[in-house]
């Protein structure tokens, strides 16, 4: 999509900050995850 809307020489510099921020939100999101986790362990019923 970026090489449709941007010259090849700028492409590059135009994904950086998305590809940047994939990762940043990768990160927060599999962080939240492990919290929802160990809370859900530790919510569980005992039988």
């Amino acid at each position: 999509m970026a090489g449709v809307l941007f010259p090849a020489a700028t492409a590059g510099l135009a994904i950086l900050p998305l590809m940047i921020f994939h990762q940043i939100q990768l990160i927060a999101c599999a962080m939240i995850a492990q919290r929802y986790a160990k809370q859900g362990d530790s919510e569980a019923p005992t039988r």
